[in-house]
């Protein structure tokens, strides 16, 4: 019925089947995973709630509410609830790689790395570390090794290399920004960073979003 798209109809038998037994967890799982696949994100996040005060160890119910999450912009929540999914299984390879992802989106490249590779581990013939993610952390080992070693152009060339692979990746935005303060190009500096504070904003990634803002501001 959902494989249908008869969404309406399967929400109705869903909540006839928890009007007949409201300790039944497959009725609210299934509840919320039709309201996910409608986009109605508030709903689904309660039904999966409703699944785990009923089954704490239901651990695709913390994975599915993680995605709901994140598809609201609340990234904070959706790692937390990876987090618990992998420390009931910590075998759970699935909410190792979609951590992984959310982090990779932050440009948080060590920890995604750390996620893809447990992952692997772990199912290592359904998951593989993302092709722009090796490129992205490979321009920025690179860009890293330029700016010790103060070859500051180098540098931003990279940068901007990851930019041309991942338009949204916020923290090359950043990175770039501060590299052409030291080359007293204010002006692309504050054009830089005001993407990388838009780009953490919609990311969710708050404490990345107040750097850049704090910084923003000393300018």
């Amino acid at each position: 019925m959902v494989n249908l798209k008869k969404y309406d109809e399967a929400i109705t038998d869903f909540t006839q089947s928890i009007t007949i037994n409201p300790q039944y967890p497959g009725g609210y799982y299934n509840r919320g995973v039709t309201y996910s696949l409608q986009g109605k994100f508030a709903q689904a996040i309660d039904d999966y709630t409703q699944v785990i005060a009923i089954d704490p160890q239901g651990i695709k119910a913390y994975s599915n509410r993680a995605a709901a999450y994140y598809s609201q912009g609340k990234v904070d929540s959706a790692i937390n609830d990876l987090t618990q999914a992998i420390a009931i299984n910590p075998r759970y390879a699935t909410a190792y790689y979609n951590r992984g992802l959310i982090y990779y989106e932050q440009g948080n490249l060590e920890e995604a790395k750390a996620n893809f590779k447990n992952a692997i581990a772990i199912n290592p013939e359904e998951y593989k570390i993302p092709v722009n993610f090796l490129l992205l952390e490979a321009y920025h080992n690179r860009a890293s090794a330029y700016y010790k070693a103060g070859k500051i152009e180098q540098a931003i060339q990279d940068y901007t290399q990851i930019i041309a692979i991942d338009t949204q990746y916020a923290q090359a935005y950043g990175l770039r920004g501060v590299l052409y303060l030291l080359t007293d190009n204010k002006q692309q500096t504050i054009k830089d960073l005001e993407t990388a504070k838009q780009l953490f904003q919609q990311q969710g990634n708050t404490q990345e979003y107040q750097k850049v803002n704090d910084l923003l501001n000393k300018l």
